[in-house]
């Protein structure tokens, strides 16, 4: 099984090794740090930590937008092949269970998101370093904001990856996404409804704080987590992928 799921994972993340595949996990941060570093720019207070209020801005650009429609597309983009001219039928022709190309799928895009994550960090430091303020830089802090974040994601992929082998349209997940993606700006700023909110979750878990943990939204993300994995895999078991 293990050999079945590592030849599987090999597969799937090839596909994900195009350059304008490669182009979107550069996009998104770079953009949401660009527009950060020119609203932090206008602070002129000197008592303040600079690193963390550019660092915040960055995170409602990147954790309310960007991270949550990276997600989408490349959930949508793992079920792509599969969606049209039978890739279903072909790929089931494998000596492989049904749970261990789910598995692969779902595996490849939490690591694909895991990069963005990884590639926001190195802009977010960067940025910092050409503020000169990386002397005030709270490392645990950051290194929780950005691990936080990538927990907090983890649910609303596996939803999108569940929507994306539920329509053999690309377009129609991509829609569904964008179409969710857009009350983040509402849903983000109730404390009432936002940790509720999958696609709001990631900003909301990323934004810095002193090694608090939010346990209610970790409960949220957690019950999401398996509400929407679980869900995905046992649909993806019994409906009839080869209609």
């Amino acid at each position: 099984m293990m050999r079945s799921f590592s030849r599987l994972f090999i597969a799937e993340g090839l596909k994900m090794q195009k350059k304008r595949l490669l182009l979107l996990l550069l996009i998104g941060p770079l953009l949401a740090i660009l527009s950060s570093l020119s609203i932090a720019g206008m602070s002129t207070n000197a008592g303040e930590n600079k690193w963390v209020m550019m660092y915040t801005l960055s995170v409602f650009n990147y954790g309310m937008i960007f991270f949550p429609l990276i997600a989408g597309i490349f959930a949508a983009l793992l079920c792509r092949y599969e969606n049209h001219q039978g890739g279903w039928k072909l790929l089931f022709t494998w000596p492989v269970s049904r749970s261990v190309v789910y598995f692969a799928k779902f595996s490849v895009l939490i690591v694909t998101l895991a990069i963005s994550q990884g590639i926001f960090f190195l802009f977010s430091v960067g940025a910092i370093v050409l503020r000169g303020d990386v002397s005030q830089i709270e490392w645990v802090v950051l290194g929780q904001s950005i691990f936080l974040g990538w927990l907090a994601i983890i649910p609303l992929a596996a939803l999108q990856l569940w929507v994306s082998f539920l329509f053999k349209s690309f377009g129609i997940p991509l829609a569904i996404n964008v179409l969710f993606t857009i009350p983040n700006l509402f849903a983000g700023n109730s404390q009432e409804y936002g940790p509720w909110y999958p696609w709001a979750q990631p900003a909301l878990a990323m934004i810095p704080q002193s090694q608090v943990v939010d346990f209610k939204l970790a409960g949220i993300i957690i019950g999401g987590f398996l509400l929407f994995f679980i869900g995905g895999w046992m649909h993806f078991n019994h409906r009839d992928m080869l209609e």
